[in-house]
């Protein structure tokens, strides 16, 4: 319990670290769209905050024997709506995160993304999720929504101060991933988890 708490705690200290740091230590000359800043910053906290919590709580519940990397997170959606450990309001908040925001996501249209409601929109549905899942202590649930909360708030900073830390997560990605990110009508070809694994330095990876 105390190794899992200690991880946790480092998890959320990184976070802060290096999200400001990139802010400090990044190119002025990002040229990323706030469609394209928001949209990041949402797959971020899917992935990386969101999505750990999910399997963690299908690993500790449900008996799932696997890490939590083994499903993406529509699987994981899938395997929480069909466990009857877990309650209707958390499978209706799953169902709903997986409509509005890994679907939004994952086949974006970038206009959409310009709304700064529809950003907010999604980091609601995401802490619904996470209100509603079981964790194995209160500590460790409030410090998965300060993570959350930690880069919902990334956005305020505003202009390119809010592509700093996004922009680095992209810099070594090949090329064609900035067409992908670019075309609003293609989907998602790359996953995240796969972008963020060229700066493993920066303690994003889970």
């Amino acid at each position: 319990m105390l190794v899992y708490f200690f991880q946790h705690y480092m998890q959320y200290v990184f976070d802060i670290v290096y999200l400001h740091d990139a802010f400090l230590h990044s190119s002025p000359h990002e040229e990323f769209t706030v469609a394209e800043k928001r949209w990041l910053l949402v797959g971020v906290a899917l992935h990386k905050v969101v999505h750990p919590a999910i399997c963690q709580a299908l690993r500790t519940k449900a008996g799932h024997p696997e890490p939590y990397g083994c499903l993406d997170i529509s699987a994981a959606v899938d395997r929480v709506c069909s466990e009857s450990v877990f309650g209707d309001d958390l499978k209706k908040a799953a169902t709903h995160l997986r409509s509005k925001v890994r679907n939004k996501w994952g086949h974006p249209v970038m206009v959409e993304w310009i709304d700064k409601e529809h950003f907010h929109r999604c980091f609601l549905a995401m802490r619904k999720v996470v209100d509603l899942l079981p964790y194995s202590s209160p500590a460790v649930r409030e410090r998965t929504c300060r993570r959350l909360t930690s880069f919902e708030v990334a956005d305020s900073m505003g202009g390119a101060t809010m592509g700093f830390a996004v922009g680095i997560l992209l810099a070594s990605v090949p090329g064609k991933c900035g067409d992908v990110v670019r075309d609003g009508s293609a989907p998602i070809a790359l996953k995240l988890q796969d972008m963020i694994k060229a700066y493993s330095h920066l303690r994003f990876s889970a």
